[in-house]
């Protein structure tokens, strides 16, 4: 499953929006497409795991469908 950076935090249901260059790879690198499934993280512990819902321009949206945070 392919990893993004993403800004948390994550709540099952919610949606996130990829940023401009993490977009671009997701559709032009790795050509992912609607209902593919990928995995989000913040840089800060928080991790989360969706789909992806829409590839509009350089905007992707991913629904979380499972939400955790790191223990150290």
């Amino acid at each position: 499953m392919h990893r993004f950076i993403a800004p948390g935090p994550f709540s099952i249901g919610s949606e996130c929006v990829l940023d401009a260059e993490q977009s671009h790879h997701a559709v032009k690198v790795l050509r992912l497409v609607l209902g593919d499934q990928v995995g989000l993280v913040d840089g800060k512990g928080a991790f989360a795991q969706g789909r992806l819902v829409e590839l509009k321009g350089r905007a992707v949206r991913v629904k979380v469908e499972k939400a955790g945070v790191y223990d150290a």
